[in-house]
């Protein structure tokens, strides 16, 4: 699972009572889909979710079809 401090800090951060809601979701879209669980994918999805649980499931699925697509719109 997510075990990088910055990454963790940064989803209590955006998240904050929601964040083990946000951490869930990303647990369950690891365990399916394995290649989501690198650092730089992560960041890219947590950057453009924007705080918003909603955009985060969403570019969730966007980056479990192409993580190129999400690291594109975020870089």
């Amino acid at each position: 699972m997510i075990n990088i401090t910055d990454i963790n800090e940064r989803i209590k951060t955006d998240f904050g009572d929601k964040a083990s809601v946000a951490f869930e979701i990303f647990k369950d879209a690891i365990v399916k889909t394995d290649y989501l669980n690198h650092p730089r994918i992560i960041r890219c999805i947590i950057f453009l979710a924007d705080k918003n649980i909603e955009k985060l499931k969403s570019h969730i699925q966007t980056a479990i079809n192409d993580p190129r697509d999400v690291m594109f719109w975020a870089e």
